[in-house]
């Protein structure tokens, strides 16, 4: 998980494989080169573990996705006895807010969501029901941004790698 491909290429270690390719301009190699032909130019490969800094990266980013999964999860909302999936995406968002206000002015206003059989309906909702969307959105968004943030800095402030692997979304 934590590891990544190197060649070395006369005593010189190069972690992408498009500057040995650079290197050695006049050979076509194949897509996916094995072993084998790597070694018959002088080229091996080698799988290394990633040293702290690079760790550190790739687990900001791992956590980075998993925030970005939460925020944009949809906001669960019961009207009745019905449970509708409000979506968060960016588009989404703008969708919502002209509906919104549109519900500002009439008092109620129509709007798409999801059942949780995942099929879209159209369903009219009151101000109240747009203001508790929203409020719970904006709660669960922060939620998921307070924790990526927290996890972050546990990241940056590792010492050790085998920490770093520890800390879980």
């Amino acid at each position: 998980m934590y590891k990544k491909v190197v060649y070395t290429y006369l005593g010189n270690t190069y972690d992408n494989f498009d500057k040995i390719k650079k290197l050695l301009p006049n050979i076509s190699w194949p897509l996916n080169p094995t072993d084998e032909q790597l070694e018959d130019f002088g080229v091996k490969r080698s799988v290394i573990d990633l040293d702290l800094q690079e760790t550190k990266t790739q687990k900001i980013a791992e956590l980075y996705a998993m925030y970005e999964a939460e925020r944009d999860s949809p906001t669960e909302y019961k009207v009745g006895d019905i449970v509708y999936y409000f979506d968060r995406l960016a588009s989404d968002i703008n969708k919502f807010n002209s509906a919104y206000n549109v519900a500002l002015l009439k008092g109620e206003n129509g709007y798409g969501v999801k059942n949780a059989e995942g099929e879209s309906l159209w369903v009219m909702l009151s101000t109240s029901d747009f203001q508790s969307v929203l409020v719970k959105s904006a709660a669960e968004q922060s939620a998921a941004y307070n924790k990526f943030y927290s996890l972050r800095n546990k990241v940056q402030n590792s010492r050790s790698i085998a920490v770093i692997k520890k800390i879980k979304w």
